[in-house]
């Protein structure tokens, strides 16, 4: 648990942190994703 603490401290003093550099187009070209589909959902009893 300490080494996640200390990982998430030693991020937020980075310099420059790691990004994708996507811009809202790049974004807009991604496919959807439905993670509500109930047309495929079943229920298991």
């Amino acid at each position: 648990m300490a080494n996640i603490i200390a990982g998430l401290i030693a991020y937020t003093y980075q310099d420059k942190k790691p990004s994708l550099n996507l811009t809202l187009e790049d974004l807009a070209a991604l496919p959807e994703i439905n993670l509500y589909d109930d047309a495929n959902a079943s229920v298991i009893v």
